[in-house]
């Protein structure tokens, strides 16, 4: 049984990525969150980043311009920022709606005498209202003073002389790399200084023009400086004012969720019960007796007590496999985002359970009927190193392939079949469309799950709107391919008892390291058909291999039984590679639901507690004017576990994907329960990422 030990290569690899964040200085300045969402003074950037994993929103905006600015920090060095603006008088005197992402790279921190260094591109797709690149140093003077300077090319340099023509940027979602570190360019620079412990006054010199907004009249650029001032009202909150070339007075809101730092104060979640120790075996030789096995009534007792107290604990023993010198517990973990917590629950709970001669203690988890793996502990080790950190338990912890096949298992009475269901408000928005601005949905859905035996599930949702103006959505599809995603404004109208999903599906081990799922029914709000998948993933591998196959056939616009004429089949073979500190890379090579063929590439990184943001970029042989506005499909996604914000455990979790533009091109179906997404946390590379909570 193998353990993943690949920190240094990943360390190493990171670094050669420029991901790597090595020990350095920092700012005793608390970092400032420009204009734009990102590290910056106000219109101009800083080298600063956020703190690893960080999520920070801003609403900013002055008469006639406002942005809503969304900054994760992907990497301890690298910045993404998401953004919808209104420009007034921008688009042939009418409103300008936009959206737009910017990426910010630190190079180098800051360390002694050398400053933080980074370069950056903003708005790198479609019209580029802010499309510039830059790059930047900071350096912290004194303790209270921090100044930044640097160079910048497109709109940070519209007033500048330097550089040649800047090409035009694309005007139907492009990539604009054409134009990347080109055309006018000019220096900018900025200084910082804390005056108070929650008041910092800034200052910069930008030689952004606003041609766009003079033009319009929106702006008038009297001078080359902007004034600016951020007050921290608490760690998550704060507020800045700032004056713009001498001529507007500015407002911005922030907040910062640190993924460190719950919403919710920490120990609020039930404390596991402690580890029961055995007498000495020479104090209490009896004890230690292995009689209890021929009695035919004690194996049925200790399943009963350690069924009911995982089930008091919030999880299932699914069966066991009991001798006079170990024991297997077979667990579904329906509580804890972190299975190694669940694991620890389950030890010690055994402990109190098993008769003194039951030394070796597997827990294995069960994922959807599945053995996913099992963890093998010394009774021994859980009572000496109880109250040690988690690295000690885990130094002595084995965790391999769990056993196929029910042989020698006793399945907990009463378990099957049996019915879980909830009901819980839902939130849905409109595609990130900036013709359309901003609207959303709200009602409940009921959700419910059938379980007719281990692997063998019923699934479905419904849902309910009570209240919204999706249905004032005036976008209609105008592609000239099958709209297989293009027509989710329609969708999206018909929201009044709209079945999501309804699915038959069957999970299953069939050989040596291999997984396997069957779906059949309403797959998803667009889609109804069969899904098939199989993959090969050992436990202590980086690696793992899939393949999907999945005939699929259009749903009414209503979401109720009916279909529409357009069926298709769509497969792919998939490569995951776990490289380790929660960075997982994924390529999916196949056929898409236009019936175009190509390829997507996923990289998302999942921090240990629970936090999830990922990109994928999707390129098929559809042409640029086939796909549409956006090019190509491409987005980012978040997951944000609700245990962040009520500080109790919980599986369930906040997700959200914005794209810059949907299109048909490079669409999949989506399926509930893949398997690699499905069998990731129950793995080694899941386990040890997690495995910090195991005493928790």
């Amino acid at each position: 049984m193998k353990r993943i030990t690949g920190g240094i290569a990943t360390t190493a690899l990171l670094a050669g990525m420029g991901l790597a964040q090595p020990a350095g200085a920092e700012s005793t300045i608390a970092w400032s969150v420009g204009t734009l969402g990102a590290p910056g003074a106000i219109d101009t950037p800083t080298a600063e980043v956020f703190r690893d994993g960080e999520l920070v929103g801003s609403l900013s905006g002055y008469q006639g311009s406002q942005r809503a600015n969304f900054s994760f920090q992907v990497f301890p060095r690298l910045t993404a920022t998401v953004r919808y603006s209104r420009e007034q008088g921008l688009d042939a005197g009418d409103t300008l709606k936009d959206r737009s992402l910017d990426l910010h790279l630190q190079v180098l921190n800051e360390k002694g005498w050398r400053p933080a260094f980074a370069v950056g591109l903003r708005d790198i797709f479609d019209n580029g209202i802010y499309a510039s690149e830059y790059v930047v140093a900071t350096k912290t003077i004194t303790p209270r003073l921090r100044a930044s300077i640097g160079w910048g090319w497109g709109r940070l340099g519209s007033d500048g002389s330097g550089g040649g023509t800047r090409p035009a940027p694309s005007t139907t979602g492009g990539l604009n790399s054409e134009a990347w570190f080109k055309g006018p360019s000019a220096p900018f620079a900025s200084i910082a200084w804390q005056a108070t412990e929650k008041l910092t006054l800034k200052a910069e010199y930008s030689k952004d023009a606003y041609s766009a907004q003079e033009a319009a009249g929106e702006i008038d650029v009297k001078t080359p400086f902007n004034f600016g001032v951020d007050y921290r009202i608490n760690q998550i909150a704060s507020v800045s004012g700032y004056v713009l070339h001498g001529d507007k007075l500015g407002l911005q809101f922030n907040i910062a969720l640190d993924p460190r730092h719950p919403v919710a104060p920490s120990g609020l979640e039930r404390a596991p019960i402690p580890v029961a120790p055995r007498p000495a075996r020479a104090a209490d030789p009896e004890a230690w007796s292995t009689d209890w096995a021929n009695d035919s009534t004690a194996r049925p007792a200790i399943q009963t007590a350690i069924a009911d107290a995982l089930r008091k604990d919030g999880q299932v023993l699914e069966s066991l496999k009991l001798s006079p010198t170990s024991a297997d517990l077979r667990i579904s973990n329906e509580t804890y985002r972190a299975n190694p917590q669940a694991i620890g629950h389950a030890a010690r709970i055994a402990t109190r359970a098993l008769p003194a001669s039951v030394e070796t203690i597997k827990i294995t988890l069960v994922e959807r009927g599945m053995p996913a793996s099992t963890t093998t502990l010394s009774r021994s080790d859980i009572e000496r190193l109880e109250n040690g950190p988690s690295t000690q338990i885990a130094a002595v912890a084995q965790i391999g392939e769990a056993e196929r096949g029910n042989q020698g298992y006793v399945q907990t009475a009463g378990l099957y079949p049996r019915l879980l269901w909830g009901i819980g408000p839902y939130l849905e928005l409109s595609p990130f469309d900036p013709g359309e601005g901003l609207h959303a949905d709200m009602g409940f859905a009921i959700k419910a799950r059938y379980e007719f035996a281990p692997g063998l599930v019923l699934a479905g949702e419904v849902r309910q709107k009570v209240l919204g103006n999706l249905d004032e959505v005036t976008t209609t599809s105008t592609s000239t391919v099958p709209h297989v995603r293009s027509d989710i404004y329609e969708y999206q109208k018909h929201g009044d008892l709209a079945l999501q999903n309804l699915t038959f599906a069957a999970y299953g081990r069939p050989g040596k390291d291999l997984y396997s799922r069957v779906t059949v029914g309403y797959l998803e709000r667009m889609y109804g058909g069969i899904s098939g998948e199989l993959l090969w993933k050992p436990v202590d591998s980086r690696l793992a291999l899939g393949a999907e196959l999945n005939w699929v056939k259009q749903r009414d616009f209503d979401q109720r039984f009916g279909f529409q004429d357009y069926d298709t089949v769509t497969g792919f073979v998939s490569a995951y590679y776990d490289f380790g500190d929660g960075l997982t890379g994924q390529l999916d090579v196949g056929r898409y639901l236009a019936e175009d063929w190509g390829a997507t590439i996923s990289l998302d990184r999942e921090m240990a507690n629970g936090w999830k943001i990922g990109a994928f970029a999707t390129f098929t042989d559809m042409s640029e004017e086939e796909f549409g506005d956006g090019h190509f499909d491409k987005g980012i996604r978040l997951t944000i576990p609700l245990g962040y914000a009520t500080g109790q455990p919980s599986l369930k979790s906040f997700s959200t994907t914005i794209r810059p533009s949907v299109g048909d091109g490079g669409a999949q179906v989506n399926v509930d329960g893949r398997l690699y997404e499905t069998l990731e946390g129950s793995h080694q590379g899941g386990l040890y990422r997690d495995w910090g909570r195991f005493w928790r």
